[in-house]
């Protein structure tokens, strides 16, 4: 092997060695911003949870009311 082609084999190595982290970092900016945008997508959901928890809680409550005032009702009606 003469050197003139263990240099351009050389040359060939790097050329492939940048180009692959190149795409490693590319790679790993996406999914920088795929992590980040699902964090956020995390932080919404579970704000909508707890809405909707606190909005079941007070839905029960309702429930347990009319529960009340219906068996008060009733009472009323068979005395």
């Amino acid at each position: 092997v003469s050197l003139s082609t263990a240099e351009n084999k050389h040359r060939e190595d790097i050329a492939s060695l940048q180009e692959q982290q190149t795409k490693a970092e590319k790679l790993l900016q996406k999914s920088s911003i795929d992590s980040g945008s699902l964090e956020k997508e995390v932080s919404t959901l579970t704000a909508d949870n707890s809405k909707l928890q606190e909005l079941n809680k007070n839905q029960e409550k309702e429930i347990e009311e009319l529960k009340v005032t219906l068996q008060s009702k009733e009472e009323s009606l068979l005395s």
